[in-house]
C-alpha cells in the first residue's frame, strides 16, 4: 500500500509521527521505532539505522511498489544526520562539505516531490558552500587521460 500525501510531508515532528505509523501499519514496526528514537533523541548511530534500513526496504523489490513513507523517511534521516554532521562544516572543511552535499542530493532524488523544503535549503545551502569553498582554492584542473 502506497502512502499518497502531499510535498514535504515529513517535515514536522506531528507529520513525521503520521508516516511512522503507516508504516507501522505496513508492518515496518522496527523501523518506525527507530525512526521515532531518532527524532526523539538524534543520535548518528540511530539516524544512520533508519537510512539503511529504508534505503534496503527501497531496493529490495520493485521501486514503484514501496510505500512513499520509506522514501520520506530516508530522506528525512539524512537530512538529520547531515545537520547532525554538519555543525561547525566551513569551506575549510570541503572534501566533508562535499560528501554532505552527495548525500543531501541522494535523498532529494530518492524522496522526488515529497522532499521537504527543509532538505531542498540545506542542500543549496551545502552547495553555496562547496562553490565558495572551490572558488578559494583556486582552478582545479583534470588529470590527463590516455588517448
Amino acid at each position: 500500500a502506497g502512502c499518497s500525501r502531499a510535498r514535504g510531508r515529513a517535515s514536522s515532528m506531528r507529520e513525521l509521527r503520521e508516516v511512522l505509523a503507516e508504516l507501522r501499519g505496513d508492518g515496518s514496526v522496527a523501523l518506525a521505532e527507530l525512526c521515532a528514537e531518532a527524532a526523539a533523541s538524534p543520535s548518528l548511530e540511530a539516524l544512520e539505522r533508519a537510512a539503511e534500513l529504508c534505503w534496503d526496504q527501497l531496493h529490495s523489490g520493485e521501486y514503484k511498489r514501496v510505500p512513499d513513507g520509506y522514501r520520506e523517511l530516508y530522506a528525512w534521516a539524512v537530512e538529520q544526520r547531515v545537520r547532525l554532521r554538519r555543525g561547525g562544516l566551513t569551506g575549510e572543511a570541503l572534501p566533508e562539505v562535499k560528501k554532505a552535499l552527495r548525500d543531501a542530493d541522494r535523498a532529494l532524488i530518492i524522496a522526488g516531490g515529497l522532499a521537504s523544503a527543509s532538505l531542498h535549503r540545506l542542500t543549496e545551502e551545502l552547495h553555496d558552500t562547496v562553490v565558495s569553498g572551490a572558488a578559494k582554492a583556486g582552478p582545479r584542473w583534470l588529470p590527463r587521460t590516455a588517448d
